[in-house]
């Protein structure tokens, strides 16, 4: 699953930081809306299933409300049908069960990235494209890719996929010049010490990244991301009725440039599909 930025996101939680927009409301229900698919969990709601710790996608701000990129978007999705959005928090390990015909507790689940979701063999739809992305210091215009990253100092995670992607690049592109990879447990620390110089670069999640460049200050993420990994809603067995409305919707939401306009707001941009699947 994606990594987080769960200290960083209790930094701006308890301090008010304004890195972290506060919920917002729904909008206003379509005029002309999508018809309302059949199998919803309860009439006149749209119902999902979030994990909190995944700010900026998911997250509780400091009003204890539901807030971030996913929630944003699936309520312009739910207006789109005329349905009110209704938000559960579910540790991210159980949102395929919630979908089962055993636990159905929700219409569907947010950020999952595709091999989680073809692996359980769930109806589903790509919204936004993950990967991973690298946090510099403001004055390093040096680095601008995973590739670039060679006899740099940098850090991830263990076993993370930004572990991952630079060990495939030590055997391949920097084979002759490596990446001195250090090891994190703690993405904030390690941007700080970006900041400062300890470090030429962490490597993480997209989201992630983004939310500690606005949050650890002498640092940026360098644009263009590695584009390498599709989120999915996932949906129930059976729930094709519900993935087709909504990916309708998402499609109007494309051609209106609301989609657009909830990447923009969460700096997400670079994230964006092309088109709806």
């Amino acid at each position: 699953m994606l990594a987080t930025a769960t200290v960083a996101l209790a930094a701006c939680s308890s301090s008010g930081n304004s890195a972290l927009p506060g919920a917002s409301p729904q909008p206003r229900a379509a005029s002309s809306p999508i018809p309302v698919p059949p199998g919803l969990v309860t009439p006149g709601k749209l119902t999902i299933g979030a994990d909190y710790h995944f700010a900026p996608q998911s997250y509780v701000d400091g009003s204890g409300q539901a807030a971030g990129f996913d929630i944003d978007l699936a309520g312009a999705i739910a207006s789109q049908l005329q349905l009110k959005l209704e938000v559960l928090n579910i540790d991210d390990p159980s949102i395929i069960q919630g979908l089962t015909p055993a636990g159905r507790r929700y219409d569907m689940g947010v950020n999952q990235p595709s091999p989680v979701a073809l692996a359980a063999g769930l109806p589903l739809l790509t919204y936004f494209v993950s990967g991973q992305a690298i946090l510099v210091s403001v004055a390093n215009r040096k680095i601008k890719s995973l590739s670039g990253l060679c006899g740099f100092r940098v850090a991830a995670a263990p076993g993370s996929d930004g572990a991952l992607a630079l060990a495939r690049i030590n055997a391949g592109a920097c084979h002759d010049k490596p990446v001195e990879i250090v090891a994190t447990s703690d993405d904030v620390v390690a941007a700080g010490e970006v900041a400062s110089g300890k470090l030429d670069a962490l490597v993480d999640d997209y989201p992630a990244a983004v939310l500690l460049g606005k949050t650890t200050t002498g640092t940026r993420v360098v644009s263009h991301h590695d584009p390498s990994a599709p989120i999915d809603y996932v949906f129930p067995p059976g729930g094709d009725a519900i993935r087709n409305a909504v990916a309708a919707a998402l499609k109007r939401l494309q051609r209106e440039g609301t989609y657009g306009r909830i990447l923009k707001k969460w700096g997400l941009g670079e994230g964006a599909i092309t088109a709806v699947p």
